[in-house]
């Protein structure tokens, strides 16, 4: 029993991260319709950041947040960049020339972070309180677990309050139904899209920041990832943020349990859950109907 609870808790921990990453995806493909590949490059720089700023502020908690707030900026900073002056130009293109283009900028981002950081493993302080140890029943798990399946929980109600509460939510949601109609109505959709992705930037960033006290961080951070986050998105219904979040427990989950238990078989794991439930629903989860 406390086995299997402790792979459930590592598997909403590892899940919790990927739909962090995943959201900020899912977010920007519903409304701006953009398969954005280097998503996963900024995720990684936010992470790097993370550590950067918290090596040299220390391990106390006001650090934490001050690190967390400026790998978030960067992130956020990286993104309004990348759209103005260069996933703009794809908006009238099909899919996979975004595909394509997004792919190349997240080649230039993984070089980027190469130069400045270079190759060898990086380790982020992380406060006192995320080390230490909390029992739940028969099993002791870390504080920082709890702690990254709390964010991705208040990053989920927080997306769906800005999308559901907020007038700038309601523009964004008519801009991703009719742009032309919008348009017509007076919103300004390029300066909509442009906050839609640093929104979704801003998520990558958060990923990122919450990532870095929990692993080691390798330049292939972003590559790893991008693809588990590509997978959530997928499984859990394109544009669907709710979707997202479901996949991402249910990859993470389906992960943990199969390294668990079938340790010397191939880890599939996600990829059984993966054509299972698409077997059952192709559409993803919680996608629209074709």
């Amino acid at each position: 029993m406390a086995e299997f609870l402790l792979a459930c808790i590592n598997g909403l921990t590892s899940g919790s991260i990927v739909f962090l990453v995943a959201a900020g995806l899912t977010l920007v493909f519903g409304i701006g319709g953009v398969l954005n590949f280097a998503h996963g490059g900024v995720f990684a720089i936010g992470a790097y950041t993370m550590y950067t700023v918290s090596s040299q502020l220390g391990a106390s908690w006001w650090a934490f947040a001050v690190s967390a707030l400026v790998a978030i900026a960067v992130a956020a900073a990286l993104g309004a960049i990348a759209e103005v002056l260069f996933v703009r130009k794809f908006y009238p293109l099909r899919h996979e020339y975004m595909l394509l283009g997004t792919y190349a900028l997240l080649l230039i981002l993984d070089g980027a972070l190469q130069l400045i950081w270079g190759l060898d493993p990086k380790s982020s302080p992380a406060p006192r309180g995320l080390r230490d140890s909390v029992d739940l029943g028969p099993v002791s798990v870390t504080s920082l677990s709890l702690f990254i399946i709390a964010v991705a929980l208040l990053a989920l109600g927080g997306l769906y309050y800005w999308l559901q509460r907020t007038s700038f939510g309601h523009l964004a949601k008519a801009a991703a139904h009719d742009r032309d109609a919008a348009m017509t109505l007076g919103v300004n959709v390029p300066f909509v899209l442009t906050g839609v992705f640093i929104v979704g930037s801003m998520l990558a960033g958060l990923a990122g920041a919450v990532l870095a006290p929990a692993q080691a961080l390798q330049p292939e951070l972003g590559n790893l990832f991008i693809i588990q986050a590509f997978v959530a998105v997928v499984l859990g219904g394109l544009g669907s943020v709710a979707g997202a979040w479901i996949a991402a427990v249910i990859l993470g989950l389906a992960d943990s349990l199969w390294f668990t238990y079938l340790p010397d078989v191939p880890q599939v794991g996600v990829f059984v859950a993966l054509i299972a439930i698409l077997v059952l629903k192709p559409t993803g989860l919680m996608g629209a109907k074709a």
